[in-house]
């Protein structure tokens, strides 16, 4: 990795993402660029920020979304690093606002920090729904080295639609615990074959079936092996609208404990 982008408003979960940007810069060893999207007012702030970090200042007037984005696309950013939108409800969270934005159109990987220990990450969830777009996105969070050293476990969560159909059909226990073993089964097989892919131990796959929403699942299988990190795609099968808009990639976002780190497939 050569170049990182760190976005800052000069707030606490600004001072988190700054953090964990200096971290992963110092451990590639990449360049780290300070973006702060505002009026001259601010530059001594910034350069002031930007000396602590060790980094290079960007002051911008505009839009922060298109400056951040704008910034790293020009500066040839390989990660961008920005901090947590405010815990409140659902469409409040990400809908509009600036990391929505940000992750939605960005072309390199999106970390959203969430950590206040600055520590390396130990544990990583890596969530794949099997998709093209997900390998390539696990193929690419390796190759970024944002967490080398860590255990990563690659989890799938998988769905059992027929059950409901099986219970009011009055089908036994028995056969409906045989269905979910199928499922977990073929989860297992699949996930083995994309460890395999992308180089990964056998002894970190995990089969999850999916209780409440696929994003519930995900973090709780996060906090089950105490994970600090969740990976997750932003382009899956029904493409990067649907998959995170919506969906599983933007309610992880909403829920997760822990960073997130969002990359898409092209990244």
């Amino acid at each position: 990795m050569r170049k990182i982008l760190a976005a800052t408003r000069f707030s606490e979960n600004c001072a988190r993402a700054q953090a964990r940007a200096m971290r992963i810069a110092a451990n590639t060893k990449a360049e780290l660029l300070l973006v702060h999207a505002g009026d001259a007012a601010a530059r001594d702030q910034l350069n002031e920020a930007a000396r602590a970090a060790g980094a290079v200042a960007q002051l911008q007037e505009g839009d922060p979304a298109k400056v951040i984005l704008e910034t790293a696309r020009g500066g040839e950013a390989e990660l961008i690093v920005v901090g947590a939108p405010g815990r409140r409800g659902l469409r409040e969270v990400l809908t509009g606002t600036n990391v929505e934005q940000v992750i939605r159109q960005s072309n390199v990987p999106v970390l959203m920090a969430v950590n206040a220990e600055d520590v390396p990450y130990r544990r990583v969830l890596l969530a794949t729904d099997f998709s093209e777009a997900s390998v390539l996105a696990a193929t690419s969070f390796f190759r970024s080295g944002i967490a080398a050293g860590a255990q990563v476990s690659l989890c799938n969560v998988f769905d059992t639609p027929a059950i409901r159909l099986m219970t009011k059909a009055g089908t036994t226990t028995a056969s409906i615990q045989h269905y979910i073993a199928e499922q977990r089964k073929a989860s297992a097989d699949t996930l083995k074959t994309i460890a395999d892919q992308i180089g990964l131990a056998h002894t970190g796959v995990m089969p999850r079936m999916q209780q409440g929403t696929a994003a519930q699942t995900l973090c709780a299988a996060a906090q089950e092996i105490g994970a600090d990190l969740i990976v997750v795609g932003t382009q899956g099968h029904s493409g990067i609208r649907r998959f995170f808009l919506g969906s599983v990639a933007e309610e992880v976002l909403r829920r997760s404990p822990v960073d997130v780190l969002a990359v898409p497939a092209l990244a």
